[in-house]
Order: C-alpha cells, then structure tokens, then sequence
C-alpha cells in the first residue's frame, strides 16, 4: 500500500510537495520491505527442511525481480516516445496492485521462538549477534560497501550513457544491463552450490571491476554495452552473500539482524550519492566513475582474506579428520 502511494505521488507531481511526499512513502516502503524478504524465504525453506537449498531459491526468486527492470526498462523507452513521464507512474500501479492482492495469500512460516516484547531489547540482541560473529561482522562491512558504491554507481550510469548514445537508448542500455543481470541471478544458486560462496565473490568483483574499468577506458560508443556486462557477475555475488548471512544470522533475530545490514547499507549509500555526486559536478562523470571502481578494492580485500580464514579452517578439520 505505502509503495503504491508513492507511485500515486509521483504520477500527480506537478510540485515539490507532492514529489517530496512521495519520496517519503518510498522510503517507507523500502524500510518495511528490507530484510523481510530473505528471512521469510530462509524460515520458509527451514520449515520444509530445505534450507540448505536457500542459495537456489533466492536466485531464482531475485531474478524475476531484475526480468521485471528490464521488462520495465524496454516498456519505458517505448511509452516515453508517445506519452509524458507522469503516465511511467500510472501504469506503473497496476503491476503495483497485482502484487499487493497477490501478497494476501503468503502465509507466515511457524515460530520456533518466543517473540520477545521489549522491542529494545530484541534491537540490542540483534546487535549483540553481530558482535559475537567476527565472519559475520566483517561480511556485513564487505555488503555495505559493495552497496553504498554500486547503488551509486547504478544513479550516475545513465548520465554516463548520455554521452555516446542518444537519449531513447538509455532504456537499452538499462534492459540489456538488467536481462543479463536476471541471468547472473538464475544461475547463481547453482554456482554457489558448485564452487562456494567466498569463490563465488573472488571471481564476480574482480570481473565487474574489470567490465566497469574497460567501459571507463573506451570512453566511446560501446562503453555502455561493455558496461552493462558488469551486471552478469552482480546476481552470483548477491546470491552468495545472502545465503553466507541468512545462515550466520540467528533465527530469533533474522528479519532484524538483516534490516540493520540493509540500514547500514544505505547509510553509507546516502554517503557515497553525496560524495561521489559532488565529485562528478567537479571533475565529471567519467573521473568519478573511476573512482567509485576504485573504492570497491577493499570489498574485494575483505572477501579474500574471509576466503583464506575459511580454507585455513578446513583444512585444519581435514588435517584433524585423517
């Protein structure tokens, strides 16, 4: 309800007031929507005895979500040619509306804790579980920052794209970006499933850097193109992280523990918009991008070294097993 108001908010915006409004029930909606989502997924799975395959489950379940982006990404590129921008948000609310009625069916999964009553309390024990998990902290730093910049990285794109092809390919560019996106997402549960989840990270960053520093370096009419193949790594990387914290993430906290991941994300979101916003006024779009590829090294950094601590853990329990 709160994200169809939004919508609402933004088709009617002919002031500030009324986009400003809007703005807010979109956070709003973001709020009651972050961590909720894979907790419910993980319990469900746990409740069936499946939990092992949340990897799978969660990648098929995200991918629709970036089949839908770029479905909506090609529908704007046509509507824009023949109707105003107002009329995206209007028709926006019908899929809006379906999910809303399709939502009345979920059922919750069983509790296998008693509910704690003092909403302060249960904050404080969440937090506490962060601190008594090291792996697990770390992850969550690693999360945050890989984020805070790509959501940055995702706004500035498309003035980026502006700059080699025309106004009515941006939403192309957008649809090939979240099609390939969608297919990293598909086939994410089975790649983690096959090399892990810490190989799985060593392999996407590095790639979608690389993808994101060439585009950077061609600085032409196929940058956008190029750049949109650093979208393919994207789906294993999150698919990955989801499953290393939903399993450290404990089962009284879990909807918490992951909405303070998801707060601290966008924190530091809110942070690296405005730095690296202000920087692209100073020095352009291109220098911050290669900016922002830059200060994506010391996630890389942390999931290497999380990678050598667990390899140094096995083989410490083969060692032991022989």
């Amino acid at each position: 309800v709160t994200s169809d108001r939004e919508r609402a908010c933004y088709a009617l915006g002919g002031s500030f007031t009324l986009l400003a409004t809007g703005a807010v029930f979109e956070g709003l909606a973001f709020a009651l929507f972050s961590g909720n989502n894979d907790a419910l997924l993980y319990d469900t799975l746990k409740e069936e005895g499946r939990e092992l395959d949340f990897a799978l489950y969660q990648g098929r379940l995200s991918s629709m979500f970036q089949f839908s982006l770029a479905t909506s990404a090609l529908v704007a590129t046509v509507v824009l040619r023949v109707l105003p921008f107002a009329a995206l948000f209007w028709i926006s609310l019908f899929p809006k509306a379906i999910g809303l009625a399709l939502g009345l069916f979920l059922e919750e999964p069983a509790r296998r804790t008693i509910r704690e009553s003092n909403v302060l309390k249960h904050l404080a024990n969440a937090v506490r579980g962060f601190a008594r998990n090291a792996r697990l902290c770390w992850i969550t730093c690693a999360a945050v920052l890989s984020f805070g910049i790509g959501e940055t990285k995702f706004y500035l794109l498309p003035g980026f794209f502006a700059l080699y092809w025309s106004a009515w390919a941006l939403g192309l560019a957008r649809f090939i970006s979240h099609l390939l996106a969608g297919t990293g997402f598909r086939l994410g549960g089975q790649i983690v499933r096959r090399i892990g989840e810490y190989r799985v990270f060593l392999g996407a960053m590095p790639f979608s850097m690389a993808m994101g520093l060439g585009a950077i370096a061609a600085a032409d009419v196929l940058s956008p193109a190029l750049y949109s193949f650093s979208s393919v790594p994207y789906g294993p990387a999150n698919v990955a992280q989801s499953s290393i914290m939903q399993k450290a993430f404990s089962d009284a906290e879990r909807a918490t523990m992951a909405s303070l991941a998801a707060l601290a994300g966008n924190l530091f979101f809110a942070i690296a918009m405005t730095g690296l916003g202000a920087l692209a006024d100073r020095v352009g779009l291109r220098a911050t991008l290669l900016a922002a590829e830059i200060l994506s090294i010391p996630a890389v950094i942390i999931y290497w070294r999380l990678f050598l601590s667990v390899r140094r853990e096995r083989m410490a329990f083969e060692d032991q097993a022989a």
